[in-house]
């Protein structure tokens, strides 16, 4: 009988664990004895944390970080093969959601390997909720390009997307550069559109700001702003085509479709 694969997800900050993990899913990890891990220091202090009943020592770790190799990937799934579990632990958050493990999932689907997702929290599904943009209709694109030309060109191209749409975009930033593409949004954006930040998620100083970008000149970040983690999202007035969009919501006609020109 083959192995299952559990997808656990880890804290977003250093809270307490019965606030993101029931009693089921730490149950759960007790039982596992094999893990495939995005960082293994963290993942030791994850399985502490959770009460694991055995020591590290008995335990097995396989690399999963975006440097694995095919050959890896093919280790983690004889273990599973062999019917022993496996758990996936990435950095922060839901395995396979801005972290990896996708691949081994689909390895897995694709040679009738069990695979079961455990509740837990994710930074993206949790910024979109507490928003106020559109959580019907949005799009996670991970990070914007480095070079600020390019980067700047892909905000416009998503705020264009996110008008004709009528659709959330979501982005997500190495911390030392949340400044920056707070910046770059404003600059770029039209002044209508609703830019949404929600920093450092589930941590006793969490903070999440919502308005439109004309207004965010006056917002106070907080003092460590570029040295925790923080989602970003924005969302364009909404372009109507002409005969409307199907399943679209009726709104009244205006002028906030269309993009102010910038000097």
């Amino acid at each position: 009988m083959k192995g299952t694969l559990y997808l656990i997800p880890t804290p977003l900050a250093n809270h307490p664990l019965e606030l993101s993990h029931p009693p089921h899913v730490r149950k759960t990890v007790h039982g596992i004895m094999h893990f495939a891990v995005e960082k293994l220091q963290q993942s030791v202090q994850f399985l502490k944390k959770i009460d694991h009943p055995e020591p590290e020592f008995k335990m097995g770790f396989y690399p999963l970080d975006k440097h694995v190799t095919p050959e890896q990937l093919t280790d983690i799934v004889h273990v599973l093969q062999k019917g022993h579990d496996v758990g996936v632990i990435s950095e922060a958050g839901c395995p396979g959601i801005a972290d990896p493990g996708a691949e081994l999932v689909w390895m897995c689907h694709g040679r009738g390997i069990s695979v079961e997702p455990l509740v837990g929290p994710s930074a993206i599904t949790m910024s979109v909720m507490a928003s106020g943009l559109n959580g019907q209709q949005f799009a996670f694109n991970g990070y914007l390009p480095f070079d600020k030309e390019k980067r700047n060109s892909k905000i416009g191209t998503y705020e264009g997307r996110s008008a004709n749409d009528n659709q959330t975009q979501v982005f997500i930033e190495a911390t030392f550069r949340n400044s920056e593409l707070l910046k770059a949004m404003m600059d770029v954006l039209s002044p209508d559109t609703k830019l949404c930040v929600c920093w450092n998620m589930m941590a006793e100083d969490a903070w999440m700001c919502s308005k439109e970008v004309t207004n965010w000149g006056v917002v106070r970040l907080p003092d460590e702003f570029d040295r925790k983690p923080a989602m970003f999202l924005f969302l364009a007035p909404w372009r109507q085509k002409s005969g409307g969009n199907e399943g679209a919501p009726a709104r009244k006609s205006n002028n906030r479709g269309t993009k102010r020109n910038r000097r």
